[in-house]
């Protein structure tokens, strides 16, 4: 199934317990979702932003608006209704992919959602909220037992067993549980083993008490969001 099978928008709903604290498999997935290959050859401008329990939607609308445009919102738009129809102008005629990432309240998304209905565009949306949007196709993201979700790690971790008794096993457990047995996210995890930290480290533990998402920097210090919005301006 691909971003175009749904009719207008997806709504990615992490519903693992973990998620109350923060967590950080949706946000993980929609990362690893934009940078698919297929997903980015089939749109235009592929648009993220963040909004969390409190956004300030002039702020992500301006946003919207320079990743569409390499410009932000003129001054003198202050009104949300002004915004939506700057940022709506700004996305017509593109085949545009909106992700509103860890979204709250679902009068958030209405004066962000500059998408065309009628289009090729899609919106995709990650929350813990079911039912958020009304309209939306939701995907709830469903989480592997404590086994599988270990042997998948030392999978992609290319590690091919552990002892028990060992700190890297009781380190491994704890990325299971950090990761909160979400398939992409426990893979996206090994893989980090692999290539970044040679082993079940202290430093890996670590890494993934951070939000993978708005937190989780690579060597030069940028965030997965500020790569998604460099690659779109970039387009």
């Amino acid at each position: 199934m691909t971003l175009h099978s749904f009719t207008r928008s997806l709504l990615i709903v992490s519903l693992a317990k973990w998620t109350e604290q923060g967590g950080i498999g949706k946000t993980t997935i929609a990362a690893s979702l934009v940078h698919d290959h297929e997903v980015r050859s089939s749109f235009e401008k592929i648009v993220w932003v963040s909004l969390g329990q409190d956004p300030n939607l002039r702020t992500l609308a301006d946003s919207i608006h320079y990743q569409l445009t390499k410009q932000g919102l003129a001054e003198d738009i202050k009104d949300e209704r002004d915004a939506l129809d700057a940022i709506r102008d700004a996305a017509k005629d593109k085949k545009v992919l909106l992700v509103l990432d860890d979204v709250w309240n679902p009068s958030h998304e209405k004066p962000l959602n500059c998408i065309d209905p009628n289009g090729a565009s899609r919106l995709l949306v990650t929350t813990r909220i079911r039912g958020l949007l009304k309209n939306a196709q939701e995907v709830s993201m469903g989480v592997l037992s404590e086994d599988e979700a270990l042997a998948m790690l030392l999978k992609y971790a290319k590690v091919e067993s552990l002892d028990e008794a060992s700190v890297e096993y009781c380190r491994a457990n704890e990325v299971v549980s950090l990761c909160g047995k979400l398939p992409l996210t426990i893979a996206i995890a090994g893989g980090m083993v692999a290539s970044l930290f040679q082993g079940f480290t202290e430093e890996i533990v670590e890494t993934l008490k951070t939000d993978l998402g708005k937190e989780m920097r690579d060597e030069s210090g940028i965030t997965i969001e500020e790569r998604i919005i460099a690659s779109s301006i970039k387009q």
